[in-house]
């Protein structure tokens, strides 16, 4: 029962003795056994370029053993998964305080057996507690080519990457029913996610400062239907390729600082930033985004001696109000009787508040 009656409840669940739903009692035993065969090997073509060439192969074996139902119904399953990720790069040092990196990597994924065993739109589960006797997934694989570019200049550290990942068969949980947890997994013939990372690092006088920036554009690559039943445009979305992927800004930049008080203390500062992000279930880019958000982090380090440190931090110190996840949901459900005009469909993730914290280290 969930403690739900007035507003000042605490939104816990009451367990009741000796009720529990017919479909949700599982004994389920599960035998995963994976090996994989690698090598590696490096050439120095020059006296600035090597040449790496490696190899994976991979073998997944999943069984699964119903303990309490047998026939159609039953969770039993014998899945077998084989794959060969090759790789080759090139290291070349362009002078002695720079070097470029040139690679490319295949790498793969066996499905879980949770997803194993929710795989039916005929029949969604309640995750994580549910399981239904499904049809099989297939394993995903991903190759990526990248180019990383890695400097010293003076007291300047930098580096810059840039990569393209291609997965076939990507696997994503799609809402069903009228329940925002219960669904199902199902494959995506191709999803794309290709991006920048950049970061550089200094100093001025006794100032230290990083900063971090991330681009990422991630995007569904193959149309397909999001079933999706809370979305405010309706269920049954058309997703067509170039569609973003929900949940991922585009967008993280982070900046640091630290500043040394004296020998023994330090003192710090983080400011974080995320660009907007789809919510889940409008993977076809439909509705408006949860917002981006600033938040700014301190924190003051005091080291007493080889022994002891202790840390001081205030995260979120201008106690913003910000939402790092978006879904959609049926809130009149549960919160009909305290708040009966409620209408909207959309659940958020609320960041933490402002929050103080002291911490005490002993190395020994």
């Amino acid at each position: 029962i969930l403690e739900n009656d007035t507003a000042s409840d605490s939104r816990t669940v009451i367990p009741l003795q000796g009720i529990q739903s017919a479909e949700d009692r599982v004994r389920l035993d599960v035998d995963t056994t994976a090996w994989s065969l690698l090598f590696v090997n490096t050439t120095q073509l020059t006296d600035k370029v090597s040449l790496n060439i490696g190899g994976r192969f991979n073998r997944d074996h999943v069984l699964m053993e119903d303990l309490s139902e047998d026939g159609d119904d039953s969770l039993d399953g014998d899945h077998r998964f084989t794959q060969f990720n090759p790789a080759i790069g090139l290291d070349i040092a362009l002078s002695d305080t720079s070097q470029l990196n040139l690679a490319f990597s295949q790498s793969s994924r066996a499905p879980s057996p949770a997803e194993l065993s929710c795989a039916d739109e005929e029949d969604p589960c309640r995750l994580p507690n549910g399981f239904v006797a499904d049809p099989p997934l297939a394993q995903v694989v991903t190759q990526t080519i990248e180019a990383n570019y890695a400097a010293t200049f003076n007291n300047i550290d930098m580096m810059l990457n840039v990569y393209r990942s291609e997965s076939e068969d990507d696997i994503i949980f799609q809402q069903a029913g009228s329940v925002a947890s219960r669904g199902y997994f199902i494959n995506i013939d191709a999803t794309r996610r290709q991006g920048v990372e950049f970061s550089i690092s200094s100093f001025w006088k006794k100032l230290n400062y990083r900063f971090n920036y991330n681009y990422l554009d991630a995007t569904f690559e193959s149309s397909f239907t999001s079933f999706s039943p809370f979305n405010p445009l309706g269920a049954n979305r058309q997703v067509e390729a170039g569609d973003t992927i929900p949940g991922q800004p585009k967008h993280n930049i982070k900046f640091y600082l630290d500043y040394p008080l004296s020998q023994e203390t330090r003192l710090g500062a983080e400011v974080i930033l995320a660009s907007s992000q789809y919510f889940r279930g409008d993977e076809a880019n439909e509705n408006d985004t949860l917002d981006s958000y600033v938040v700014t982090n301190l924190y003051l380090n005091h080291q007493f001696n080889h022994t002891f440190s202790a840390q001081l931090r205030v995260n979120n110190v201008f106690d913003k109000e910000y939402e790092t996840f978006g879904t959609y949901g049926e809130a009149d459900e549960v919160l009909e009787d305290i708040y009966p005009d409620v209408e909207s469909p959309l659940f958020v993730g609320p960041a933490q508040p402002r929050m103080v914290s002291l911490n005490v280290k002993a190395k020994f």
